[in-house]
């Protein structure tokens, strides 16, 4: 308080009490934080009471003792409190308080402006009243948040940990098996499987993490509504198969065969709905899909109803279905598995498709959701559809920069398997460095990776079409990289690139582009 007070009132006990030695002794006693009142004078005379709170720590490393202190202005409150323990002692119906004062300056005594405050005592008491009920009622929520955060981290550390072990266990079986080609393709679907699954849990981590930031952005593009549909109902089909439920879809009005939005997250809303029905409905019930679809102001309103006959949602948990680090089913998650994030997501994403989820469930009979969102859309274009089975790249040369070994032998492998000649770079100097080497037009596209040694993918696009050549100025140059956030997609486009491939690598999707760019 040096920097603020002229003097500080404390009385050799609490001066005992708060001296090192003092802090130490208490926490040998076992007590971890502590608090203390005194008057003190700011260096403008003016008069206030602090409250000082100590925290004390201990490092892990060293054994050292840490001492974390705040000091608070509670000068209004002790004021109250004042007036409140003169009501609870005499039931006073007005109090007068007044501030010490002295004609004589003393150093030991506390002077200041004489005050007078007639009071409401009734307002005073109510207002108290309601602060305590609305600081009991943020205490109560902050603990249930906390409860939940920490029960979610030790939820998903098991449901991360799972596919890991299998992944790590799977491997190893692989090799001991390397000769029995049947049993290594039954080990390597399984492992497909654990990664992918891997990999869902660790999307639904960061993309919650990006909608509490504010740093989520929808990626706006253009899809054919027929192509989007067929691919949910083939994923929730195969989900519905699986677990023996039964599956029905409708789709009442087309409206346009083209529509304008973040395909990506409106997937991602239509199949955790789904899955979710198929998981919470036991073998022999059945989901139903409806869509609808309707103009609205020149946009079309899609509207998806998904309901299921399975086991319903308790009544009292329905207002909390939407809120994060939540499952009605939490001491079943070996059984039903999942994050507890995919309904909130989901909700977020339909409200930022200025849209919006609900959710009526009677416990025992069954589910419904009712998703709305808003896109744009236009008549006059339709998706061209690209097939990449048949494609060959033969003649075709490619500059691969990529700096992780594994990585290399992996997009080398899926290039070459069309036919590509590639050529390879460790980090982004190395890229320009071979461009600049070969004559012009030698490199038919770049796949330029992002975070890499010595130059970056950002720094080393910029660098390629700086360069005082004809053929960079046209040179198909693809990003290939983890970052795959909206933020992300404007920084690549930023340095001149064309196209933003998110890893893990989807084939059909990098030889559909690389045919965009190159045999268009």
């Amino acid at each position: 308080m040096s920097a603020y007070a002229k003097k500080v009132y404390l009385t050799e006990e609490q001066n005992q009490r708060l001296s090192p030695e003092g802090l130490l002794a208490s926490f040998r006693e076992g007590i971890n934080s502590l608090s203390e009142e005194y008057v003190a004078q700011f260096y403008n005379g003016r008069y206030v009471w602090v409250r000082v709170e100590v925290n004390l720590l201990q490092k892990p490393g060293n054994g050292e003792i840490m001492a974390f202190i705040y000091n608070h202005d509670v000068t209004r409150e002790s004021k109250l409190k004042q007036i409140l323990e003169c009501i609870m002692t005499f039931g006073y119906d007005e109090i007068y308080t007044v501030d010490e004062y002295s004609g004589q300056m003393d150093e030991n005594e506390q002077t200041g402006i004489l005050l007078l405050m007639l009071s409401d005592v009734e307002d005073i008491v109510k207002e108290e009243k309601e602060k305590q009920e609305q600081l009991a009622k943020a205490l109560a929520m902050a603990e249930a948040a906390n409860e939940a955060k920490t029960n979610f981290l030790a939820g998903m550390s098991h449901e991360i940990r799972t596919p890991m072990n299998a992944i790590i266990g799977l491997n190893s079986m692989i090799r001991s098996s390397i000769d029995d080609r049947n049993q290594v393709l039954d080990y390597t679907e399984k492992l497909d499987s654990a990664s992918r699954y891997l990999l869902a849990l660790l999307n639904d981590i960061l993309d919650m993490s990006r909608i509490e930031s504010g740093n989520m952005k929808l990626a706006v593009r253009a899809f054919s509504g027929d192509k989007f549909w067929d691919n949910v109902n083939m994923l929730a089909k195969t989900q519905a198969l699986m677990a023996g439920v039964g599956y029905s879809f409708d789709r009442e009005r087309k409206i346009s065969e083209v529509y304008i939005g973040d395909a990506t997250r409106l997937e991602q809303i239509m199949i955790n709905l789904i899955n979710n029905a198929v998981k919470f409905t036991p073998e022999g019930g059945s989901v139903d899909v409806a869509v609808t679809e309707q103009e609205v102001n020149e946009r079309v309103q899609l509207t998806t109803v998904v309901s299921d006959n399975g086991i319903g949602i308790a009544k009292d948990f329905l207002p909390k279905v939407f809120d994060i680090f939540t499952q009605q089913h939490e001491e079943n998650t070996s059984v039903y598995g999942g994050s507890g994030l995919g309904l909130s997501i989901a909700h977020n994403y339909a409200r930022m498709m200025d849209g919006d989820i609900t959710v009526q469930s009677t416990e025992g009979e069954g589910t419904v959701f009712t998703v709305t969102v808003k896109l744009d859309f236009d008549r006059r274009k339709k998706e061209r559809k690209e097939k990449t089975e048949d494609i060959s790249f033969a003649g075709k040369r490619i500059l691969l920069v990529e700096d992780h070994p594994l990585n290399v032998i992996v997009a080398k492998g899926l290039l070459e398997k069309k036919q590509f000649e590639v050529v390879t770079a460790e980090n982004g100097r190395k890229a320009v460095e071979l461009v600049e080497n070969f004559p012009e037009y030698y490199f038919d596209a770049v796949l330029m990776d992002i975070r890499m040694p010595v130059l970056d993918g950002i720094g080393a696009a910029r660098e390629l079409r700086a360069l005082d050549r004809e053929d960079v100025k046209d040179l198909p140059i693809i990003a290939m990289t983890a970052n795959a956030g909206e933020e992300d997609r404007k920084q690549t486009r930023e340095a001149g690139m064309n196209e933003h491939l998110a890893k893990p690598i989807d084939p059909k999707l990098l030889y559909a582009t690389l045919q965009k760019f190159i045999l268009s």
